[in-house]
């Protein structure tokens, strides 16, 4: 399971959009948590002050920023160990 902590997308920057996401990450197994940690991240892309550009990138980019938070859970080794399968 998860909960989202942090998801803030800022599209105001003069040149810069980010967004920043955490979530914290749980695997039970038999009604015990074999694995609970929070995962964050923080992404950065050109932008503008104009709408016109800054909205569209922020759109296009916000799914990036998902994808990272969901590649540094999968990366994470205590994670793969925990949704191994017992053998």
């Amino acid at each position: 399971s998860a909960v989202l902590l942090k998801n803030e997308l800022d599209a105001n920057g003069f040149s810069t959009g980010t967004a920043d996401i955490s979530a914290k990450f749980i695997v039970n197994k038999n009604k015990v948590t074999q694995y609970e940690k929070i995962h964050s991240i923080h992404h950065e892309w050109d932008s503008s002050f104009l709408g016109n550009i800054a909205i569209p990138e922020a759109l296009r980019n916000y799914p990036i920023a998902v994808q990272k938070l969901i590649n540094s859970l999968m990366l994470d080794k205590e994670f793969i160990k925990a949704v191994q399968e017992n053998k």
